[in-house]
């Protein structure tokens, strides 16, 4: 455990109570540690034999801290590469429908308008990602439905849904999608009918 570094993708808060606690966050294994000010003060200061033998491990099994001779950059890009190596036979579509809200959130960057999908972009949009499921044999598909708010969308969401769904069901594709809304339009009529 001598022979390890701080990771590149570590995030420290400022402390936090009156013990003058931290939040350590790493980005790489997207886990959350409460330390103490001596553990900041050694993780910073690179003196990692004032850390407990026990603690040193939780840091390392977290990523928090790694090998000393590791190419971080290269191990991260390596283990993206292995993901989207798994993932070569499923297809991911982002599908804003609308970008019309029904909220004026003040954080929120985007400009709302009332306009939806026309039937031409729907034919468009779905012709598109037909073609790159037959012209790379996906044998998976997944919606992501965005907007604005997407539900404010409902008929069109419905129209691209069946679409995609008779495709699917017709060549063996399996088929799921899953939404961000803020939820105020969700009622029991709401579901699609065609069992989404």
């Amino acid at each position: 455990m001598n022979n390890n570094k701080l990771s590149k993708y570590v995030v420290f808060t400022k402390r936090i109570n009156k013990k003058n606690d931290r939040i350590l966050f790493s980005t790489r294994s997207n886990k959350l540690l409460l330390i103490s000010e001596s553990v900041y003060s050694a993780i910073k200061s690179e003196n990692l034999k004032k850390i407990p033998k026990y603690l040193q491990l939780k840091l390392y099994e977290s990523k928090i801290l790694i090998d000393r001779n590791e190419n971080e950059l290269l191990t991260v890009i390596n283990e993206n590469k292995s993901k989207v190596a798994q993932q070569l036979d499923r297809l991911y579509e982002i599908i804003q429908p609308t970008a019309d809200c029904n909220l004026s959130c003040s954080y929120c960057g985007q400009i709302h308008s009332k306009i939806n999908m026309s039937d031409e972009i729907i034919d468009r949009l779905v012709n598109r990602i037909l073609y790159k499921i037959k012209a790379n044999k996906f044998k998976e598909l997944t919606v992501g439905w965005f907007g604005g708010e997407p539900l404010m969308a409902m008929d069109e969401m419905r129209v691209i849904t069946e679409k995609l769904k008779n495709f699917c069901d017709l060549n063996s594709v399996k088929y799921s999608a899953i939404i961000a809304s803020n939820g105020l339009l969700l009622t029991k009529v709401s579901h699609f009918k065609s069992g989404c």
